[in-house]
């Protein structure tokens, strides 16, 4: 451990056992703007503490020179850094530093793999100053924070080479010069030196940002303490190719690195980089899939031997995008060659740990700072090396990973795939032939749920007697034989609960044409038997006593023809730790939600797909499962048509409550996507809105509460808070994204979306329900092409799709379900007809309502007794005109429904109209209502109006419930029923329990008219 070349302030706590004791007062806030600044930093209970002001830092805009010249213009690459860094550095004060590097500051283009259609970068277009959700944190500590524009993007010179040697040399050069051995220069060309600095350096980022931390630790570079890869890439083979085969990272099909280079290219000049990409698709092959020297490059593995920095790595073993297999061979080679390190693996996707564990994470990454780039002597180097979250949801700590008492264990298919044939720890036997023909169009789920399918092969364990944990990777070996010269061979190991249900737990791919050396393709000769290796993606796994688990396998015909498969004596193996590539099991007691494992199975013709990620590389997106927020398994989840959104009084809110009224696949981990559905949720397009939206089910994979508000005044944001989060309490919410549409900016010098403190007030909200926040975005409106950012990092954004053409807006077109341009547009069709025809109607009621009960024998005026039965032949009559779509009533026609309403009788026996939810005639009701609402004068207006809000709730139209209940109250502010309506919206109560009250409402006398709708 290196010596600190800083001055520090160490703190503890002294009791005395004698006479006196001494008490000691530190400055553990920050602060403020009129107090004596501290010095040095401070620690305690081995973490820095927040002593330095956030609100007054330094910060610069400087261009730093690489040692490269990757757009071939003859002058070296300059790389565009921005600093933010205690003031207290302008007076002598020397701090470490946490970089981060991105290709992602400038947003991404707008790529269709490779049928690219990129709007062009506008040169001089303002650039907003780069956000971290991490920078506070860091700089009240004593840490100085960099960022930097990867080659290509941005302000930055030189091209995007996709992890190539380039990439890392312009990342490195950073490091480089805050040790002094690069040059920088701010806008005025004056030389800058780093003055202010150690040189220690921390690198860290999520996905593409920790695959460059990776790689500029690979070079060895001094000043690198240590890095923090998250959900990063080691070796870039592995992520767009996989034993031989061409596999699509998250299911973008199409997707390799020079469609990578075309998404980060936001240079201004964007035809410097042209032959560079250009090689880059000739370079990676996506004919063969073969390991070349491309690839070799972008393999940082080859030089673990001279990583100096330590790492702490994490990964998610949900993560399909960057798959756990990464992190896996990273941390086993740092083992070998001795390198210190330490792991976090959670259950959930491609995402950051802050989102998940926030001040365990936070906690880790303090004390592992302090002591890499302030070399103070925590104890963090002897904690156990490896943090992992069960399935269950719970923390362990692990000595090593896999797990060092694990043992090897291999287990051998017999015969019966076709169908679930066994799998066991048995002896090989006599050779048996089984065979399956290749179906493109079979899924994955559907071959895994199949009892029986002739296009897989599957094989299953008996039920296990004791519990048993696997930790490591699986590799299964085959002998199989093809009628084709190509095909691809997919595995998928599948986890089966006690109830049927399934979950893919992991898979892998191969190319038996790479069989021998993924260097060299090797075409299969037809019907004949060859051997083949498929390495899964790394992982730790419980199965519980009393389950199962299966495999099972097929191949993929590139051709989409049939193929056959002999296999005499198959193994499937679990490679022992010893092996780099090793699952190890072991039987231990790991929790009553552990689960089992099965499946192999195809995929379509061509490319081998990985599951959808939430943000391309971003580090964007977990979804939910309480306590912790984790990526659902599924690629898309269904959308109620239309979730039920009645209005927060105090600012005209929104409250959404799922509906039973139909559902729409839509892929949820695409924040764009998300955003451009939300008219379609609300049944209106909103503008200067805050939006909550929650999520529902154990993976959080269902839309539950939709929210929504005008946006507050500043002292009016933490009561909003507060009132947003009631209705998530009731509906089982696990987890939340918070949207804001419009609100401009916080003020002229501001940067970063606008709103940051409301987006902070939910938050805190939230966290106090135990509810995590999945993503907090900001768009300016909700339009096609419209600009979409994350709140806490600024590498998070895209461009929102055309609302008007996503699926979800034609299963609403087809289902007859309007959006409404603004939520005042979809207000007036409640608006009363003019003012004269309610006059009148008003007069009327006067005249006739103290008639209506009195006494038998007048025409118009039926006595007590008949009259709530004058009053339902008066409703039957007008729902049969609705029916025949007549809703021209005269003002005698009006005041009579009118009256008839005033019965709570009648009034009761309308709320049976409302069902079966949107069914034909509870459409025509509803017209009804509406027509009434319009028509009838306060306060007798507040009868139809409650029907309405009551039928528009039971089929999920909440923001037409919403206004129609705002109505109704605002006709009869004493209306009851409109009361008990507003307090069912507020609390979120689901339609389906709402209905119970219009079905207890029911009666043998229908107000339909036999054979009506």
């Amino acid at each position: 451990m290196r010596a600190s070349r800083l001055p520090m302030l160490f703190v503890a706590a002294i009791v005395t056992s004698m006479v006196s004791a001494v008490a000691v007062t530190l400055p553990l806030a920050p602060v403020s703007a009129g107090a004596q600044r501290l010095p040095t930093p401070v620690f305690l209970d081995g973490e820095a503490q927040p002593v330095f002001a956030t609100g007054d830092v330094v910060r610069e805009s400087l261009r730093v020179e690489a040692e490269v010249d990757s757009d071939r213009d003859g002058a070296n690459d300059q790389v565009h850094v921005e600093i933010a860094r205690p003031r207290e550095t302008q007076d002598g004060l020397r701090v470490p530093v946490v970089y981060q590097i991105s290709p992602y500051y400038a947003g991404g283009n707008d790529i269709t793999n490779h049928d690219v259609d990129v709007e062009l970068y506008v040169p001089g277009k303002p650039q907003p100053r780069i956000t971290w959700r991490y920078e506070d944190y860091f700089l009240s500590r004593g840490f100085a924070v960099v960022y930097a524009e990867s080659l290509g993007s941005g302000l930055s010179t030189g091209c995007p080479t996709t992890g190539g040697s380039a990439e890392t040399l312009g990342a490195k050069a950073v490091v480089d010069w805050l040790n002094g051995r690069a040059r920088a220069r701010d806008a005025s060309g004056r030389q800058v030196a780093a003055d202010w600095t150690t040189g220690r350096t921390a690198m860290m980022g999520v996905s593409y940002n920790g695959t460059l931390a990776n790689a500029v630790a690979s070079t060895g570079v001094e000043g690198l303490e240590t890095i923090v890869p998250i959900a990063a890439i080691s070796n870039w083979y592995d992520y767009y190719r996989e034993n031989g085969a061409v596999v699509a990272p998250g299911g973008y099909q199409g997707e390799d690195a020079d469609v990578l280079a075309e998404y980060v290219y936001t240079r201004a000049d964007r035809e410097v980089c042209r032959p560079v990409i250009d090689e880059l698709a000739a370079g990676q092959d996506r004919l063969t899939g073969d390991y070349s020297d491309f690839w070799d490059e972008r393999n940082y593995l080859n030089d673990v031997d001279r990583v100096r920095a330590s790492v702490l790595a994490v990964h998610g073993l949900s993560d399909w995008n960057v798959t756990v297999s990464q992190v896996a061979k990273w941390y086993t080679e740092l083992k070998r060659h001795g390198v210190e390190r330490k792991l976090w693996l959670h259950q959930s996707g491609h995402t950051d740990p802050y989102l998940l564990r926030r001040q365990e994470w936070l906690s880790t990454l303090n004390r592992w700072f302090s002591h890499y780039l302030y070399g103070l002597d925590n104890g963090v180097t002897e904690e156990p090396k490896v943090t992992i979250q069960r399935e269950d949801g719970s923390w362990a700590q692990e000595r090593d990973w896999p797990a060092p008492s694990v043992g090897q264990v291999t287990l051998r298919p017999g015969q019966g795939g076709s169908g679930r044939g066994e799998l066991g720890v048995s002896r090989p036997g006599r050779p048996v032939f089984e065979r399956l023909t290749d179906d493109a169009t079979k899924t994955v789920e559907e071959l895994v749920d199949a009892p029986s399918s002739p296009n897989r092969l599957s094989y299953a364990t008996a039920q296990a007697r004791q519990p048993v944990r696997l930790s490591g990777t699986p590799v299964v070996d085959l002998r199989i034989a093809f009628d084709r010269p190509a095909a691809n061979v997919t595995a998928v190991l599948v986890d089966r609960a006690p109830d049927g249900t399934s979950h893919v737990i992991t898979r892998g791919w191969t190319d038996p044409q790479n069989r021998s050396d993924i260097g060299r393709t090797n075409p299969s000769d037809r019907v004949r038997r060859i051997g083949c290796r498929s390495n899964c993606s790394r992982r730790t796994m419980c199965w519980p006593r009393g389950t199962r688990s299966s495999s099972c396998c097929c191949p993929a015909i590139t051709t989409s023809h049939c193929g056959r498969s002999r296999a005499p004596g198959w193994r499937s193996t679990w490679r022992t730790r010893r092996s780099p590539s090793g699952w190890s099991a072991v039987r231990r007691d790991c929790g009553p939600r552990c689960r089992r494992a099965s499946v192999f199975a195809p995929q379509a013709a061509g490319e081998a797909a990985k599951p959808s990620p939430p943000h391309r590389h971003s580090p964007a997106t977990p979804w939910p499962s309480r306590p912790t927020c984790s990526t659902p398994p599924t690629l898309s989840t269904d959308f109620p048509l239309r979730p039920l959104t009645p209005p927060t009084p105090a600012h005209g809110g929104t409250m959404t409550t799922p509906s039973t009224a139909g559902t729409v696949k839509v892929d949820l981990r695409n924040p764009g996507q998300l955003l451009a559905a939300i008219p379609h949720l609300l049944g209106f397009r909103p503008a200067d809105s805050v939006l909550v939206i929650g999520h529902r089910g154990g993976t959080g994979n269902r839309i539950g509460n939709v929210l929504r508000a005008d946006l507050p005044n500043p002292d009016e944001e933490v009561a909003l808070a507060v009132r947003l989060r009631t209705p998530l309490l009731y509906d089982d919410s696990v987890g939340v994204t918070i949207a804001i549409v419009g609100g401009g900016h916080d003020g002229e010098k501001a940067t970063g979306p606008p709103r940051r403190q409301l987006v902070d007030a939910i938050t805190d909200a939230l966290a106090e329900a135990n509810l995590c926040v999945m993503h907090a975005l900001w768009v300016p409106e909700i339009q096609v092409r419209a600009r979409w950012q994350c709140y806490d990092d600024s590498t998070c954004t895209g461009k929102l799709p055309d609302p008007n053409s996503t699926v979800i807006a034609a299963v609403s077109a087809h289902a007859g379900l309007i959006t409404y341009g603004s939520r005042e547009a979809m207000e007036r069709q409640l608006a009363p007809v003019d003012a004269a025809a309610l006059a009148r109607r008003s007069a009327l009621l006067d005249e006739v309502a103290d008639g209506w009960p009195a006494g038998p024998g007048q025409d118009d005026c039926p006595g007590p007794v008949d009259g709530v039965e004058h009053g339902r032949s008066v409703v039957r009559a007008a729902l049969a005109r609705a029916h025949r779509g007549d809703f021209e009533f005269s003002d005698r026609e009006v005041v009579e429904l009118a009256l008839a309403l005033e019965h709570t009788e009648i009034r009761d026996a309308c709320l049976a109209t409302a069902l079966p939810p949107a069914s034909p005639r509870a459409v025509t009701a509803e017209r009804l209502w509406l027509a009434l609402t319009r028509e009838v004068p306060a306060p007798e207006r507040a009868q139809a109006a409650t029907l309405l809000g009551y039928s528009a709730y039971v089929r999920g139209e909440g923001a037409l419930a919403g206004m129609a209940v705002a109505n109704a109250r605002e006709a009869d502010p004493g209306h009851i029923l409109a009361q008990l309506l507003a307090q069912a919206l507020d609390h979120a109560l689901p339609p389906e329990t709402l209905a119970r009250l219009g079905a207890s409402a029911e009666t043998d006398d229908p107000l339909w008219e036999p054979g009506g709708p």
